[in-house]
Parts: structure tokens; C-alpha cells; sequence
């Protein structure tokens, strides 16, 4: 595969008088293949490493406190492309340097609604245990997530300052 896409780049850019060098490139090319699709890409961006962004479906991500971005990220890490429902964009800014292509969208009183109208597989709360007791569970036909339900204040700050970098 690599000889072939090698050459293929070579033979179309025959004008351009370019060199192979495996030991000192000035551009490294990489080629991922999925299924029946190949992408061709010359630089690769951090991510929070876990399951490929966007396999595993979108979600509805409520994003309305520091908290918030950690439950975003950990949506992000299990694979879930998120849409990000908040009236707050200045919390959106430590998330796009991981999900550049990141969208959101003011909130709504009905969250299932609102994840239905946006085509949304699931909603994702910022809870941690003892906001789920005192709020209680939010009932609806769509599975709702909770990424910070097994950490403390501790892990939380943590995991926030390596989303911050």
C-alpha cells in the first residue's frame, strides 16, 4: 500500500521535481484505511486518545460548568462526536483544540427534544454521584450518560488540567 500511494504521489507530481527521502522527509504523508475508504493526511492533532472521534455515534453534550468540559471530553475519548449545548462559549474553547470541528447549540428545556431534533444518539450530563441523587435521573427514549459518575472533585481537577494542557 505504501509503495503504491508512494508512487501514485510521485507520477502526479512528476512537475514539481520532488524527492524521496525515508530518513530526512521535509513532508511525512500518512494513509489511514477504513472499510472500502482510505484517508490521506500530512499531519496528524493530539486527541484524547481512547475510540476514534466519531465512531461510536453523536451526542448531546450539556456543557454548563468546568465540569461540564471533562464529561464533554470523556464523551469525546469513548468515540462520541458531541454537540455541544450551551449558552456559554467561553467553555467551549479548551474543547476545540481537541475537536476542532466542535458545533454547539443553546440549550433546551427538553433534552430529549432537543437530541432528537439534532439527531443526536444520547445525552451526556456533567453529573457525579450526588448530583444524580439530588436531581434524580432525567426520563426519556434516549440512553443518558454520565462520564464523572465514579470520580471525585480531586480526579475531576486533574483530568480538566490535562484537557487544559
Amino acid at each position: 500500500m505504501a509503495q503504491r500511494l508512494g508512487e501514485a504521489i510521485l507520477r502526479d507530481n512528476e512537475s514539481l521535481g520532488i524527492k524521496v527521502s525515508l530518513d530526512e522527509p521535509d513532508v511525512e504523508i500518512f494513509v489511514e484505511v477504513r472499510d472500502r475508504n482510505a484517508y490521506l493526511f500530512s499531519s496528524v492533532l493530539a486527541g484524547p486518545g481512547g475510540m476514534p472521534l466519531g465512531t461510536q455515534g453523536r451526542v448531546l453534550s450539556i456543557l454548563d460548568s468546568e465540569n461540564a468540559i471533562a464529561s464533554s471530553w470523556l464523551m469525546m475519548k469513548r468515540g462520541c462526536s458531541m454537540l455541544a449545548a450551551t449558552s456559554d462559549q467561553s467553555l467551549l474553547a479548551p474543547l476545540e483544540k481537541w475537536y476542532p470541528l466542535l458545533k454547539s447549540t443553546l440549550p433546551e428545556d427538553d433534552l430529549f427534544a432537543s437530541a432528537a431534533k439534532h439527531d443526536c444518539m444520547g445525552i451526556a450530563l456533567p453529573w457525579t454521584l450526588r448530583e444524580i441523587e439530588s436531581h434524580g435521573t432525567p426520563k426519556g427514549d434516549l440512553p443518558v450518560f454520565y462520564p464523572l459518575v465514579g470520580m471525585n472533585e480531586t480526579e475531576i481537577n486533574s483530568l480538566l488540567s490535562k484537557i487544559r494542557g
